[in-house]
């Protein structure tokens, strides 16, 4: 009987449906650990060539340099996070209960 438990237990580490449903998992942990960042700054350079045109010696002028940060004040963050959690909540509840294959559980209630 205990050798009959220890393949059960190896079937178990290797099942690849369980595998997937840990990868569901770290997924939505990665899912809300972005839900609550901002958006990405930009910077803009713009450059012409209005110096070589003046003095007809060629080359180039910086003329504006330009920063961007969307402000993220309508809440958006907090209701992307909220759904990201419930998701997490959802796969994390799923790998508890066992409920990421019925044929893998079947087949073990069968043989067991």
């Amino acid at each position: 009987m205990e050798r009959l438990r220890n393949s059960i237990q190896r079937v178990l580490d290797i099942a690849p449906e369980i595998q997937t449903a840990e990868a569901k998992v770290n997924a939505q942990q990665g899912a809300l650990e972005q839900a609550g960042a901002w958006p990405n700054p930009t910077i803009s350079v713009q450059s012409d060539d209005k110096l070589g045109i003046e003095d007809g010696s060629g080359g180039n002028d910086i003329t504006q340099y330009a920063f961007s940060q969307p402000l993220p004040l309508s809440g958006r963050l907090s209701h992307q996070k909220a759904i990201a959690s419930e998701a997490l909540q959802g796969a994390i509840q799923s790998l508890s209960t066992g409920q990421t294959d019925t044929s893998l559980s079947n087949y073990i209630h069968s043989i067991t």
